[in-house]
């Protein structure tokens, strides 16, 4: 189920670029006067066809949804009508032709301006440090976290969202450094818990290096990652930390 909707949605956001692609390209020809033959999305055999408007433009989606091309009236490719002649890509000046070939990028571009500028007005949801019940035996147990308590600092630095937790949490331990957490139950009560890293080892695990601290996230109903998901993110998140850690050790060396 995960592949078939990976797959379509790599399909989708790959025809939407393809599409706003050949849109620039389209959009600027017809602005110059260039007379466009056909606007096609994809490659091979024509699927879907239809003419339309007054150079009865032909507009096609082929087989291959793997790019696209727009088609425009050109000498080099063929006889041109006289009276049309002006209209043909290759008779226009240098600057028309090159803006019409820069037209396809530039669509693209400002597509990703408009979609950051979405996600910057509408946000992006993330979870709650509110962590689950740990395993008997981990560290978490040991420094009496408990489920539903909600982390608010860490070592006295402020954290909002679950993925902030996850990399301070993660660079202590690579750094063996305790990690005090400030946190908050369900009855809003406060209190401290401190994790004791020091005999924390990162190496010969697959799995989530944070679960095996105890810590994670608290799912509704309890529902979790599974192995392999576990073990991508673990994976992942040992790599940056270690890097950040020896980014943060060369600069304490280096000093201002």
């Amino acid at each position: 189920m995960n592949i078939a909707v990976t797959v379509v949605a790599f399909i989708v956001a790959l025809g939407v670029l393809i599409v706003f692609h050949e849109l620039g390209h389209y959009f600027v020809a017809r602005l110059f006067d260039v007379k466009v033959l056909r606007f096609s999305i994809g490659f091979g055999r024509a699927l879907w066809t239809f003419r339309r408007g007054a150079d009865r433009t032909e507009w096609v989606i082929a087989a291959l949804p793997l790019g696209g091309y727009v088609k425009m009236l050109d000498e080099r490719e063929g006889p041109v009508a006289t009276e049309e002649a002006h209209r043909a890509f290759n008779n226009k000046t240098v600057w028309r032709r090159i803006a019409i070939v820069v037209a396809g990028p530039a669509a693209n571009f400002l597509l990703a301006i408009v979609f950051y500028w979405m996600l910057f007005i509408g946000g992006v949801q993330e979870a709650k440090p509110i962590v689950g019940a740990p395993q008997p035996g981990t560290v978490a147990e040991k420094a009496g976290v408990a489920r539903g308590e909600t982390i608010l600092k860490i070592n006295g630095e402020p954290v909002t969202t679950w993925q902030q937790v996850r990399w301070r949490l993660l660079q202590l331990a690579v750094e063996r450094q305790p990690a005090q957490l400030e946190v908050i139950d369900p009855r809003q009560h406060l209190a401290t818990r401190t994790l004791d890293l020091a005999g924390f080892d990162l190496e010969g695990f697959e799995s989530d290096p944070l679960s095996r601290l105890g810590i994670r996230l608290d799912w509704p109903g309890g529902r979790g990652e599974g192995r392999e998901a576990q073990s991508r993110r673990g994976a992942a998140l040992r790599g940056r930390a270690r890097r950040r850690a020896g980014r943060d050790r060369a600069a304490s060396r280096t000093g201002p």
